[in-house]
């Protein structure tokens, strides 16, 4: 009880003692003041958002030392991204400690993931309009992880990961003044058997003979549409796990948002039958 007074009567009477602070809170402060200042910034969140109530729509993801996925039997889009060599190198399958700080946890790499499902699930309700067509003016959707740190950063921010504060600055920049609000639940890993389908292909060169195979052992995936990321979001995600590069989220909001990504192809249902019909 004695140590909590004093820094508190310290405070109170303008002591100079000193007081940690995190490395990047100078900045934060500066970007939260700004944001407080720019009029085009909503100080308001929609009431759909923080109300808990039944999603407009849900997705699952994952992601491993190869690559992410993801996928949404609702807003119909699938997602895979393999990770780059430069990234792979620095996971646990190349090194067994964080103690020259170079090491990406899989943490970081689950988190991508749930920021690249948003990513899909904003572009479907925003840039395709179904916000519009279904009549929802906020919709909420929930994203479902098996990772409990990344589940939880997405809440609450991230406190012990360079990276993945990193990432939440990035997480901040896409819901910026968005329509689309987000829930994250965890779920078990067994549970989330698709996604980790999805994430364990380890090529992007095996989708061709992976579709087929996911379609067959999951059919419900077959409505769902290839989502690829934007380039941007992925240079940011990149630059976040490699080199735990902080960006200015109100320089790159309007960039992520207008771009996100987009759907390629056809259905999953739609190229199976187009393989398997004779030439």
């Amino acid at each position: 009880m004695r140590r909590a007074k004093q820094p508190a009567a310290r405070r109170v009477h303008k002591s100079k003692r000193q007081y940690s602070l995190l490395k990047t809170a100078k900045e934060e402060l500066r970007i939260i003041k700004t944001a407080l200042l720019d009029p085009k910034i909503n100080k308001y969140t929609p009431i759909a958002h923080l109300i808990k109530r039944t999603p407009d729509g849900s997705a699952a993801g994952d992601s491993c030392l190869d690559a992410a996925g993801g996928y949404s039997i609702d807003m119909e889009f699938w997602w895979y991204h393999e990770w780059p060599e430069c990234i792979r190198s620095q996971t646990l399958r190349f090194i067994k400690n964080n103690k020259n700080g170079t090491l990406i946890a899989i943490n970081c790499l689950e988190y991508a993931s749930i920021i690249i499902n948003y990513a899909a699930s904003y572009h479907y309700w925003q840039t395709q309009n179904m916000r519009n067509h279904k009549e929802i003016e906020y919709p909420s959707v929930l994203i479902l992880a098996d990772n409990k740190s990344a589940e939880s950063w997405t809440r609450k921010g991230c406190k012990n990961s360079l990276a993945g504060r990193a990432l939440g600055r990035l997480q901040c920049a896409l819901m910026m003044n968005s329509p689309v609000g987000i829930y994250t639940e965890y779920i078990n890993t067994k549970l989330n058997c698709i996604a980790d389908d999805i994430s364990r292909i380890k090529k992007e060169s095996n989708i061709i003979q992976s579709t087929p195979q996911l379609f067959q052992k999951y059919p419900s995936l077959g409505v769902c549409k290839r989502f690829h990321p934007s380039q941007d979001l992925i240079l940011y995600i990149t630059d976040a796990l490699l080199s735990n590069q902080m960006m200015d989220p109100l320089t790159i909001r309007l960039m992520v948002q207008e771009n996100p990504g987009k759907i390629v192809g056809s259905s999953i249902a739609d190229e199976s039958a187009s393989r398997t019909q004779p030439s």
